[in-house]
């Protein structure tokens, strides 16, 4: 995203005249901050509701509804803990398990959430191509790549997690999407 964000931010303060700079780049600044704002907050309130959802997901599993493990009541009670007591601290410890379980859950599937709102950003082809296009694709590689043979689109595992941007031109994706209209008129 960064290699995407300089250009696009340099062409458009360069268009600005310079009697209107200074506005350009308080209102620039401001949306930028504002931005980073709504989606940092967006991102943690999906996080919390997804963290919630797992949660109770797990909570209706077998794990939470057996009775604490025999073996952990036995090291409460030869801690000092009534029988009680242990059972308590053990279903304690179950419960902290499972909310760990779920924090991690529910990352992962806003992990890949953001890493397919990344996709789009980064491989422009994407926003021109039909859903059956971007779900034909295949690993390259011994799995150091992905493969769209539909939308003749390669990109490295590594530049997807780091966000680098492909290496298409302007033209090269003008030139891709105006023979897909080509094609399209044809059939």
């Amino acid at each position: 995203m960064a290699m995407i964000m300089t250009p696009v931010i340099t062409t458009g303060m360069n268009a600005v005249p310079q009697d209107d700079a200074g506005h350009a780049s308080w209102m620039l600044n401001l949306s930028q901050r504002g931005g980073g704002a709504f989606a940092i907050s967006m991102l943690s309130s999906l996080l919390q509701r997804e963290t919630t959802l797992q949660t109770f997901r797990l909570g209706g599993s077998p794990l939470i509804n057996t009775p604490p493990s025999a073996e952990i009541v036995r090291e409460g009670m030869r801690a000092g803990f009534s029988a009680a007591e242990a059972a308590s601290v053990a279903t304690a410890i179950f419960g902290r398990q499972i909310r760990r379980a779920a924090g991690a859950l529910a990352f992962q599937k806003l992990y890949l959430l953001t890493g397919l709102v990344t996709i789009t950003a980064v491989i422009p082809a994407f926003f021109f191509s039909t859903a059956a296009e971007r779900a034909d694709w295949r690993l390259i590689g011994r799995g150091e790549g992905i493969h769209w043979a539909a939308i003749d689109e390669d990109i490295s595992v590594t530049h997807l997690l780091t966000g680098i941007a492909s290496g298409e031109s302007a033209q090269s994706l003008t030139d891709w999407s105006q023979g897909r209209r080509t094609e399209t008129s044809t059939r």
